[in-house]
């Protein structure tokens, strides 16, 4: 569902809504093996799925009333700069005349990941986006081993996964298929903006090439692999011809379509509850994580799961398998028995991933007294890991009085560098700017576009308190201090080729040891309105 504010449960015959912040997706949302969500919006083909948009309400819950910014924390970019260019074979434009090759993405669309078994293991969680306007298809591999999301390109640069030189061929979405095949929609139309996008002679353009006669040849490709052999149509299931228990099979699949599909149609049977039992033994001894995972996300989407149960998954040898319990158990944290046979034993586990989800899930649950606790202790191992520490700044946000964050303040919780960037995280707190009440709504919009703009890119050398990042150690600065410039304080023009044009040597005769400033445009800011 695009643009809206709300997602949806089909639970006991019927749909229950729940309320989202912001709208937050566009062209398409889809998920990876362990439920990692990914959407995009128009020219951003990975907005900032770094965590589920539900953790955004965190700070609202323990601050109610705060003006805080929609996005409360500013995360990174989930690639770099040159990402959002596409290499199109296509030199034509839709509004007539000739276009670049190389062109920024304005439509990015419906991503998928495949989870099939029918690719070369490498291609196993790839993502992939369609944009129609330059006629390609991007395959990107996804990280997360900073505990945020990262994509990089596959294909060498001037290629792309699947490309098209007719300026027809219009691709928007991609799907895995029961065979293991990658399928693609292309909507092969001449026309696909709306009218006010098109000025009178692009109209003229269009009626030339005819362009506006081309409808209704829609076309799907199917994309195999020369190496694998497709699932043939007698090994196509028919699964809403089974019984429910013969569903259960389908979980064991290596392939995400099937097994997909074999929950949703558990779930939606009238007679799912005869399976449960079956389902709480695959999801304690089956010997494949995924199947474990599938069996316990389908138990969940029946009925309560049993707190036994779950706290046995808290141990699970699997990582994935221990964050679902914490997912899984979100709702009922601040009950002590839960709270005691999950998020108590985890509090110290190993992986970055449980523990990120781990101080997320206690920071939708503020009742429990030992929440702050537990928080710290998951994150003190974990400091390096951006993951952590962003879900530490939303699940702690403004208990100044604590011990550990009072510890960050005075530098003394960690070594030097990895300390100053949680203090640069913890100053998110600091962020609710406070505007004159005549000041157009225009104006306030840009002065905090710029703030966020400043938490994500200038932060890290600037430091939050503007003043300048110190070198550990030394008396030495990263990068000048803002608070006080005479530049900053005057007219903007010199400023504004700062920014645009970057910065590099001595300022006013002194040396700082981040060297350099880079240029706008390498850290993605093209748009003049944003320099």
């Amino acid at each position: 569902i695009t643009y809206n504010t709300e997602r949806y449960r089909f639970t006991d015959g019927t749909w229950v809504a729940e309320k989202q912040p912001g709208h937050w997706t566009q062209w398409g949302l889809t998920h990876d093996d362990v439920g990692n969500l990914y959407w995009s919006t128009n020219s951003d083909p990975l907005a900032q799925a770094h965590l589920h948009p539900k953790y955004w309400g965190i700070p609202h819950r323990v601050a109610p009333g705060a003006k805080l910014p929609r996005v409360p924390v500013e995360l990174p970019t989930p690639y770099t700069p040159d990402f959002l260019f596409g290499d199109s074979s296509c030199l034509l434009s839709d509004r007539g005349g000739t276009a670049q090759a190389r062109r920024q993405f304005t439509s990015a669309c419906g991503q998928s990941v495949y989870r099939g078994d029918k690719f070369p293991i490498d291609a196993r969680g790839d993502y992939f986006f369609c944009d129609p306007t330059i006629h390609v298809v991007r395959r990107a591999s996804v990280s997360r081993s900073t505990g945020l999301v990262s994509l990089s390109r596959d294909e060498p640069p001037g290629t792309e996964f699947l490309r098209s030189s007719d300026i027809n061929s219009r691709f928007i979405n991609t799907a895995e298929g029961p065979d293991g095949c990658l399928y693609i929609t292309d909507m092969y139309r001449g026309i696909i903006q709306d009218a006010p996008w098109l000025n009178e002679q692009a109209r003229a353009n269009i009626t030339e090439a005819g362009l506006h006669d081309n409808i209704r040849n829609g076309r799907i490709w199917r994309i195999r692999h020369r190496d694998f052999k497709p699932r043939r149509a007698d090994e196509m299931p028919r699964m809403s011809e089974e019984s429910t228990f013969a569903l259960l099979r389908h979980l064991e699949s290596p392939a995400g379509w099937w097994r997909d599909t074999a929950q949703r149609e558990i779930i939606l049977r009238d007679d799912r509850e005869t399976v449960i039992p079956q389902l709480e033994a695959m999801a304690r001894f089956t010997e494949a994580p995924l199947t474990r995972l599938q069996a316990l996300w389908t138990l969940e989407g029946i009925a309560p799961i049993h707190l036994e149960l779950l706290g046995s998954i808290a141990k699970d040898r699997d990582p994935r398998l221990r964050r679902a319990a914490i997912q899984i158990a979100e709702a009922a944290l601040d009950d002590s028995k839960t709270f005691d046979l999950v998020a108590r034993p985890l509090a110290n586990d190993p992986d970055p991933m449980v523990a990120q989800q781990l101080i997320l899930s206690l920071g939708m649950t503020p009742g429990h007294p030992d929440r702050a606790e537990v928080i710290v202790s998951a994150s003190r191992p974990h400091s390096g890991s951006e993951g952590v520490r962003v879900a530490a700044t939303l699940s702690l946000w403004e208990m100044r009085d604590l011990p550990f964050v009072q510890d960050i303040g005075a530098g003394t919780a960690f070594d030097a560098g990895t300390n100053s960037l949680w203090k640069n995280a913890f100053a998110n707190w600091d962020r609710a700017l406070q505007f004159p009440e005549d000041m157009p709504e225009t104006e306030r919009r840009r002065i905090t576009g710029g703030e966020a703009i400043y938490f994500k890119n200038c932060v890290s050398c600037h430091g939050a308190d503007r003043k300048g990042m110190g070198i550990p150690g030394t008396e030495h600065l990263l990068a000048p201090s803002l608070a006080d410039s005479t530049r900053v304080k005057a007219e903007p023009t010199e400023l504004i080729q700062v920014m645009l044009h970057g910065l590099i040597g001595p300022i006013e005769g002194k040396n700082y040891q981040a060297g350099f400033m880079a240029p706008a445009a390498a850290l993605g800011i093209t748009r003049d309105d944003r320099l």
